[in-house]
């Protein structure tokens, strides 16, 4: 038996840039490789999709949850003005409140010192009147007595100068006049 020599001649094509001979394909085999390639290319990309669709869903509902943290915080700050305003406002009510109570403290004062003082110029009034009426009164008595001591005096006299003329007349006409 002779030996047949074999000579290595390779079915698969080489392609060329690759020098290893087992890792050349045949076109029978390249089309497998083909569909799990395509197969993993389309898995991958179906992978990447979702991914990309989890995050820019991650991205909207973060976007969604900042907006609603802002407009709660824009809510609550609005909240709070306004509880400051009405605080505020209610202050300012009392402090109107207080002062309009001291004013009017101060005028029923006032008002009543002024009564006070009507009271205390009527009572003047009529004590002066009172005085000034007794006064007169006096004067009048003083008057009358001083007319009737005058009338005593001048009928006194009257009666001392009926009496001294007639004494007189006895005496030799010489009469005495007396100081008033």
């Amino acid at each position: 038996m002779s030996a047949t020599s074999k000579q290595p001649t390779p079915s698969i094509p080489i392609v060329p840039g690759q020098q290893d001979w087992t890792k050349a394909k045949t076109p029978e085999l390249q089309s497998d490789d083909d569909d799990d390639v395509n197969m993993a290319r389309a898995r991958a990309e179906e992978r990447h999709r979702h991914k990309q669709a989890r995050q820019e869903e991650k991205a909207c509902r973060e976007r969604e949850e900042a907006e609603c943290k802002e407009q709660e915080e824009a809510k609550r700050a609005w909240l709070l003005a306004e509880w400051e305003r009405i605080l505020a406002e209610k202050a300012r009510l009392m402090a109107e409140d207080k002062r309009k109570a001291a004013e009017e403290r101060v005028h029923e004062a006032a008002e009543k010192r002024a009564w006070v003082a009507a009271q205390q110029k009527a009572k003047e009034d009529v004590e002066q009147r009172k005085w000034e009426e007794i006064a007169q009164l006096q004067a009048e008595r003083e008057q009358v007595y001083v007319e009737k001591k005058v009338c005593e005096e001048a009928t006194g006299k009257q009666k001392a100068g009926d009496e001294e003329e007639a004494a007189q007349g006895e005496r030799g006409g010489q009469a005495q006049w007396e100081p008033v």
